[in-house]
């Protein structure tokens, strides 16, 4: 039988925040972007291997995988595409490459897939590609010596499909770094007590942070760009999630840790779709003559489209678990 996860309050909190900061960086005008935007993709991977069991069989996995993160993938490109007003053969091809791009961002001319605001999409087939690996290892791996030789071998996989000429279909060019961050969130899990680390580690912890982030620069994982130096990227992604984490762990129990714990439960409704709502309060702060690039302002516009992000996710969310309770 499939196991049945019993879910953490301070993980669903570190969700929560890590969404918030993913949809501020979609955000027009988005500010301190290699240093918030360095981690929140990762830390999701992470934290799918810090609370994934590993009890369920290989085939009850993929299945649970398939049913929780394919069929929302489907559902909620449907939705985006198909009511799209300009829709054209490449969004179609663009939902079953489930890229945002065929080449590098960089690259000019590129051909852009995901243009419907289902760009945020690509993270659940990337989910799903770096699960099966992820479950597949961590199934078979039964010494430190093999989880080292894991971490060595998907990592020359990261440095050697980093000079592709194009972004793979269903991020499976990412999936080596991703699963890395998911056996990293696995080997903590067991080593739970680094969560309650004192000042000093936290200290180290924080300028560790900071400096991989400013060596490294912008990441942006959705087009494979790790920044400067991949291992800058896989240390601000380890060092930044340990410490929401951290703090997540030392505010259960205060007031605001049960409204981002119950968030967190509904964050896959909310990523998928925040690319629309987001569209929509711009548009309507627009034609309402709000224009915030910076300043207090920029913050005060910023918080009030991601209270609205997330609280029409969470009511979306809300009604799919009661139409789909085993999807969602």
């Amino acid at each position: 039988m499939p196991e049945k996860k019993q879910r953490l309050l301070y993980v669903d909190m570190a969700k929560s925040i890590a969404l918030i900061l993913v949809v501020y960086s979609h955000i027009p005008g988005a500010l301190w972007q290699p240093y918030l935007g360095s981690f929140f993709i990762f830390a999701f991977f992470f934290l799918s291997g810090f609370t994934g069991g590993t009890r369920a069989s290989w085939k009850e996995h993929v299945l649970k995988r398939a049913r929780r993160l394919l069929i929302p993938y489907v559902l909620f490109s449907a939705c985006l595409v198909v009511l799209s007003s300009n829709l054209t053969l490449l969004d179609l091809e663009g939902v079953a490459y489930s890229r945002f791009c065929l080449y590098p961002l960089d690259v000019r001319p590129n051909i852009i897939f995901l243009r419907h605001y289902n760009s945020p999409l690509w993270f659940l087939t990337a989910m799903f590609v770096s699960d099966i690996v992820y479950y597949t290892l961590i199934k078979r791996i039964k010494s430190k010596k093999g989880l080292a030789i894991s971490f060595v071998l998907l990592l020359l996989s990261v440095c050697a499909m980093d000079q592709l000429p194009v972004l793979l279909p269903w991020s499976i060019d990412t999936m080596p770094f991703f699963v890395i961050a998911m056996l990293a969130g696995h080997e903590i899990r067991q080593h739970e007590h680094v969560l309650s680390q004192g000042k000093f580690s936290v200290l180290i912890l924080i300028i560790l942070f900071v400096a991989a982030c400013y060596l490294n620069g912008n990441i942006n994982l959705s087009c494979r760009i790790y920044g400067h130096y991949i291992r800058y990227a896989l240390v601000s992604g380890i060092t930044g999630t340990l410490l929401m984490l951290i703090v997540c762990k030392a505010l259960e129990g205060y007031g605001c840790s049960r409204i981002l714990g119950d968030a967190g439960r509904h964050t896959l409704t909310i990523f998928s779709l925040q690319m629309a709502v987001i569209h929509v309060c711009v548009n309507t702060l627009h034609t309402m003559g709000l224009n915030a690039d910076s300043g207090l302002w920029h913050a005060v516009i910023s918080l009030s489209i991601i209270v609205v992000v997330f609280a029409v996710g969470t009511a979306l969310s809300v009604v799919l678990r009661r139409l789909l309770p085993s999807v969602f």
